[in-house]
């Protein structure tokens, strides 16, 4: 789904030293803006430039007259900004459009990426909103917790179904070792029957439990619930964590990987020797 507005849209964007560049983006737009209007807007803090959905005629090229929509120019000049760096405040009807804005760790604004990532229907959205989550919890120590927490209620509650696997592997980056607290939102996806879930928090669940993660894999290993590319990478991990060479010569793709390949006898027996470690080699 494509951004849509509504409502009569305002820009206001703060001067820094890539200014030059963003008067030019917006003179491509509208060109009746004079540099030093632009200019001068950016300085005091005021609107720079705008669209009004009520009026969005098709604007047809000089070359092969083929015509695009305004309401399309001015996204693309929107998305232009942001690359090149503006920091920029997007508003229609009184609500601000976090997708356009830049990131940054304050209290006020994670709270704003948080609620427009529950509220939107929009993938797009939801995946820009993740990343500029992900960037400020790097940023922040202090917001990280709750960072990392507001995507884990996300996964479990979004009704988009392809994002509910692709959090994941942003939530992995984001935990750190020993982090047990977490143990059971990876327990609760690897056991939920989704493949890419499953196969994602197995990584999460070994990355924040370390050796502590023998039991739960093994386990779930031994009793053969899960499909062999999410088997193939518990033996992966425990051979690893532990410097057992469980692994060693399984195929690279766990696709390729046969019942033999799991070395399921080897490691009951290294269940019940009490997990020893191996050596390194």
């Amino acid at each position: 789904m494509k951004t849509t507005f509504f409502e009569k849209v305002t820009v206001r964007i703060k001067k820094d030293k890539k200014y030059l560049k963003y008067i030019q983006i917006i003179r491509k737009y509208d060109n009746s803006l004079s540099m030093t209007q632009i200019k001068d807007a950016m300085e005091k803090g005021e609107v720079v430039f705008g669209y009004d959905p009520s009026h969005n005629p098709i604007i047809h090229s000089g070359k092969d007259n083929s015509g695009v929509l305004l309401s399309e120019i001015f996204l693309k000049t929107l998305r232009e900004l942001k690359k090149t760096g503006a920091d920029m405040t997007v508003t229609a009807g009184g609500m601000e459009y976090v997708e356009f804005a830049k990131v940054s760790v304050s209290k006020g604004n994670i709270d704003k990426l948080i609620e427009n990532l529950f509220e939107t229907a929009d993938g797009g959205v939801a995946f820009e909103a993740i990343e500029k989550l992900k960037k400020a919890a790097k940023k922040s120590e202090a917001k990280r917790p709750s960072v990392i927490e507001a995507m884990m209620k996300y996964s479990d509650q979004t009704n988009l179904s392809h994002m509910k696997s692709l959090i994941i592997p942003t939530i992995n980056r984001l935990v750190k070792e020993n982090e047990f607290q977490y143990e059971n939102f990876y327990k609760s996806k690897i056991e939920n029957g989704d493949h890419a879930e499953t196969y994602y928090a197995i990584e999460g669940y070994s990355k924040i439990m370390q050796k502590s993660a023998y039991n739960y894999l093994v386990d779930t290993l031994l009793a053969r619930r899960l499909d062999m590319e999410c088997e193939g990478l518990i033996v992966r991990e425990i051979s690893h964590l532990s410097n057992q060479p469980f692994a060693k010569d399984a195929p690279y793709e766990f696709r390729d990987w046969k019942e033999s390949d799991l070395k399921l006898a080897e490691i009951e027996k290294w269940k019940k020797e009490g997990y020893p470690d191996g050596i390194e080699c």
